[in-house]
């Protein structure tokens, strides 16, 4: 959605089939007239501040204005769910900070999920709806700061350690 929209009224994208979706806005939030029910369904996240994209091995990231990335889509590769630590977007390298609301989904099973130095926040509902998957293997590295609510909820985790870095772990997150 682009940075300088200021009316959204009741419902303005439906997703009321709750498919999992992803509106990128490049303005830092809501314009002046927007309506809180400004879209319909439970599974759709808003990022905003967006400067661009980028798809790098099987993996979506959107560049923010703060010059920072986040993933907001992850699929399993060779039963992996690697997240990127930085990427090189027009001849710069930006860091990826945070695991997105929704990114990854139902990723697959007996997999090893590897979350690199560097990232800071895994968002509410990140690795949600895997619960007949097994993660064999839960890399946290430090750095890693905030675990949200439900990130990891009803996942089979067979091995996970929390590095001391977390400072806050939401309600249901594993």
């Amino acid at each position: 959605l682009p940075a300088g929209l200021q009316k959204v009224e009741r419902n303005a994208i439906d997703n009321s089939n709750n498919i999992t979706s992803t509106i990128f806005c490049k303005g830092a939030g809501k314009g002046s007239e927007w309506e809180d029910n400004w879209f319909r369904g439970s599974q759709t996240n808003t990022v905003w501040n967006v400067r661009g994209c980028i798809v790098k091995n099987n993996q979506f990231y959107v560049i923010l204005e703060d010059n920072t990335a986040a993933l907001v889509y992850g699929l399993v590769f060779n039963n992996k769910l690697v997240v990127e630590s930085r990427l090189n977007y027009q001849n710069e390298i930006i860091p990826v900070k945070k695991i997105c609301q929704y990114a990854c989904r139902g990723v697959g099973n007996n997999i090893s999920i590897i979350i690199p130095e560097g990232i800071e926040i895994i968002e509410n509902n990140a690795f949600c709806d895997v619960q007949e998957y097994n993660v064999a293997n839960l890399t946290l590295s430090e750095g890693l700061k905030t675990i949200g609510a439900s990130a990891f909820e009803s996942v089979n985790i067979c091995e996970v350690r929390i590095p001391d870095s977390v400072e806050s772990i939401g309600s249901f997150a594993f």
